[in-house]
């Protein structure tokens, strides 16, 4: 260092020498805090040291310090290099409205000293002039130059110091869109207005091309295309994807089926190009999806079943497009499309229906597809006609009910409506009956009349059946466990756990108990007045057999356990079952308000995707037991379940090994003789692959 000091002339010198070094060595963005500490500390020891300050300023890009570095310079009356430095700064001028007003007033003098040669000279004083108030200087001065800042024009043209079209004679091409922002029209009209002056078209018919198809001008996207070299133009992945997503948009035809080839081969690491053919893909499938309709046949099944539409929905729904200009457009424009289809659906079986009840021989199943297609086509009058016909042969039951008081609501008869669904309620009770939707018509229509009141205590009896009803809906399925009925559940070894496993039983946790600070999210349907209670708790399981992550966040960081549990697929009154869905925060937050039971109990966010979670619900306890049931003896209140494996975490203590080996040789004491035990395993690491956990039965 002595050296180093020695031959700079000064400690400061040295410092600042080191930090011109680091900055040759260490010049990427993440590192330049290195040389940046080097000046710093060469400041310390002097406050004048020019280098320094540049560095600083070449490093932290503060404005602040290049100004102590020209006032240095100035003092000593070095303008050569005040020209030059300044010249290297240009790019701060975006900045210069930061300034304070004296420090503008000395670089206006600094810039209009004729022995200071900078090249940006009269940029500079443009964007000075103009942020002192002297904007008759400024725009003087504009007339010198061909090119200014899109900041300053931007800000002299919101003051009205300079109208819209010499402001834009100023600009480069990049610049157009930042002076614009995201007025995608007027954009493409500066573009276009270049383009028709410019004879070298090639080189600005990409940007023509990417405003336009921005600005939704898809047949100037097509013309402009193919008045130019229009194979040399589609050899860019970006463009040929636009050209071919405009003419979709402009003729609703079927593509060429090498053309389709080729954009389902495109595999761009751009995400731009990788969105663009996402859109292609699903404007494509709404196109078909349109001409379907257009062809006036029969339609099979209801939108949600065409293949179609559902490849559209997939593609809607990626996290990717949620920002997408188009997105609105295409969403909109699908959803009219299944508007129109299941009109066109439902009315051709409403018709159907009608003339098969018309022709007598119609059972209960059929008459309620009657009243579903009859609701589906908003034939209220007709409904209201075939039921009060119906229950002059027969009594009413709660569906009927419940069906009229729908009709009578839709038409706008609140109090007839109100009738009947009191009425579907008195039989619900009676029968000792649970029908969220029944309760959840009653109770809303009361809201709306003035004259009718429910107790709370009615109210608050309701909720819980409504509550019971829905969890009720959610059961066992074939596809909810990917391994023949069998989910798992990581877990701390802990006396919770240990009780739960001699005891028989699942602990549900409340919300505030969950490591998802999102989960079980606040919505304003839910609870409160609301019908769906937020008192539901959990319990979770996964289809993930063997979860590094979930080994580490759930079972104790691998001390912990696995428990392997088989399903039979009955569960007791009011406790649910169902898969979770993982879905971007974006759509989340935009379908907010829709399916708020599935949004607010069976939705997390993405970055939860790898643990492929089962979870049981409910709001009536936060425990609820299990059993094996044997048949015809049961017991109604407890889940049929039972446990097949236990598998210890790769570093489970030894000294608790035993403990689980009593629980699990209880378990199999109990245990019939054609039922099969209880298996004890362990993770561990193959010799042949340290990058993976493996199981091996334990014997015990």
């Amino acid at each position: 260092m002595k050296r180093i000091i020695d031959e700079n002339g000064s400690e400061s010198n040295a410092y600042c020498y080191l930090g011109n070094v680091a900055f040759k060595i260490f010049n990427t963005f993440e590192l330049l805090h290195i040389p940046y500490d080097y000046y710093q500390f060469s400041i310390k020891l002097d406050s004048e040291n020019i280098e320094a300050h540049w560095g600083i300023f070449n490093t932290g890009h503060d404005i602040v310090s290049l100004l102590v570095c020209i006032k240095l310079l100035y003092k000593s009356g070095n303008k050569k290099s005040i020209g030059t430095r300044l010249t290297n700064a240009y790019y701060i001028t975006r900045n210069l409205n930061t300034l304070e007003k004296d420090d503008m007033l000395f670089l206006k003098e600094v810039l209009e000293d004729d022995d200071v040669e900078c090249h940006y000279k009269y940029e500079y004083l443009i964007s000075i002039y103009f942020y002192l108030g002297e904007s008759d200087k400024s725009i003087e001065l504009m007339e010198s130059v061909k090119y200014v800042s899109v900041f300053v024009i931007k800000e002299m043209f919101n003051s009205g110091a300079i109208d819209k079209k010499y402001a834009l004679s100023k600009l480069f091409d990049f610049e157009i869109s930042i002076f614009f922002e995201d007025d995608y029209e007027q954009i493409f009209q500066e573009f276009f207005y270049r383009y028709s002056l410019c004879e070298e078209k090639e080189k600005v018919v990409s940007s023509v091309i990417s405003s336009a198809f921005k600005a939704k001008r898809f047949d100037s996207v097509i013309s402009i295309c193919n008045e130019n070299q229009l194979n040399k133009i589609l050899a860019d992945n970006k463009l040929y994807l636009i050209f071919y997503i405009s003419n979709l948009f402009v003729m609703n035809e079927d593509i060429d089926l090498d053309v389709l080839a080729k954009i389902k081969g495109i595999n761009s690491r751009d995400n731009e190009v990788k969105i663009l053919r996402k859109i292609f893909l699903l404007k494509k499938n709404i196109n078909l999806i349109s001409r379907q309709l257009e062809r006036d046949e029969e339609l099979d099944c209801d939108i949600e079943h065409y293949v179609s539409y559902i490849d559209s929905k997939s593609i809607l729904d990626s996290s990717a497009m949620n920002n997408h200009f188009l997105y609105a457009d295409l969403s909109d424009e699908l959803k009219n499309l299944e508007m129109i289809w299941n009109a066109k659906f439902y009315r051709r079986r409403f018709d159907e229906s009608k003339t098969m009840f018309l022709n007598g021989g119609f059972d209960e199943k059929s008459f309620m597809e009657l009243v579903s297609y009859s609701v589906e086509c908003s034939e209220f009058s007709y409904l209201i006609d075939i039921i009060k016909d119906l229950h002059s042969k027969i009594k009413p039951t709660m569906t009927t009910l419940n069906a009229l008081g729908v009709a009578y609501q839709r038409l706008g008869k609140l109090k007839e409506a109100f009738k009947e669904y009191e009425h579907a309620i008195e039989l619900m009770i009676k029968f000792n009956q649970k029908n969220h939707v029944v309760i959840g018509n009653y109770i809303e229509t009361s809201k709306l009349l003035s004259n009718v009141s429910i107790s709370k205590d009615k109210v608050g009896n309701l909720k819980k059946l409504f509550n019971d009803d829905i969890s009720n809906h959610f059961k066992w399925n074939t596809f909810i466990a990917n391994r023949r009925s069998t989910l798992f559940k990581y877990s701390y070894f802990n006396i919770n756990t240990i009780d739960s496993l001699i005891n028989g039983y699942f602990y549900l946790s409340s919300r505030e108990q969950l490591n998802d600070p999102v989960e079980m999210p606040t919505l304003e349907r839910i609870g409160g007045e609301n019908l769906i209670d937020s008192d539901y708790k959990i319990c979770s399981f996964s289809n993930n057999i063997n979860s590094m992550l979930m080994w580490s966040h759930y079972a104790d960081e691998h001390k912990g356990i696995l428990v392997e549990y088989w399903f039979g697929g009955e569960f007791p009154d009011g406790f649910g079952i169902d898969k979770v869905t993982y879905s971007d925060e974006f759509i989340r937050n935009r379908e907010r308000d829709l399916y708020v039971f599935n949004q607010y109990l069976l939705t997390k966010n993405s970055d939860w995707s790898y643990e492929n979670e089962v979870r049981i619900f409910s709001c009536k306890s936060n425990k609820v037991n299990y059993e094996n049931y044997t048949y015809p003896n049961v017991d109604r209140e407890k889940i049929n379940a039972k446990i097949c494996s236990i598998t210890l975490g790769y570093k489970f203590p030894s000294h608790k090994k035993d403990l689980v080996c009593k629980i699990i040789n209880s378990m199999n004491q109990i245990r019939k003789t054609n039922e099969d035990k209880v298996v004890l395993k362990e993770a561990y690491m193959d010799e042949g692959d340290h990058f993976a956990l493996k199981y091996r039965i334990v014997d015990i």
